[in-house]
């Protein structure tokens, strides 16, 4: 993955869904695991991207999965 500073990721939200679904996590509890905020999290369900690698690495990780397994590459 070819991420430069600033790029718009997009995140495939029904697999991260579905992640937090398997794992019986909420989004207020995956803020908690990542130490992100609420606000962040709902952002990233509602708008679907985010510009920083460090908050999808954070969430990730939360959920033992690879960062590849919640981003849409584009082309």
């Amino acid at each position: 993955m070819n991420l430069k500073k600033n790029t718009v990721i997009k995140v495939d939200v029904e697999k991260l869904s579905s992640f937090m679904k398997d794992q019986n996590i909420s989004q207020t509890k995956l803020s908690k695991l990542a130490s992100v905020s609420s606000t962040t999290i709902s952002n990233i369900f509602k708008n679907k991207e985010t510009k920083k690698y460090i908050t999808l690495y954070k969430i990730a990780s939360s959920l033992n999965i690879n960062l590849q397994d919640i981003v849409v590459e584009e082309e």
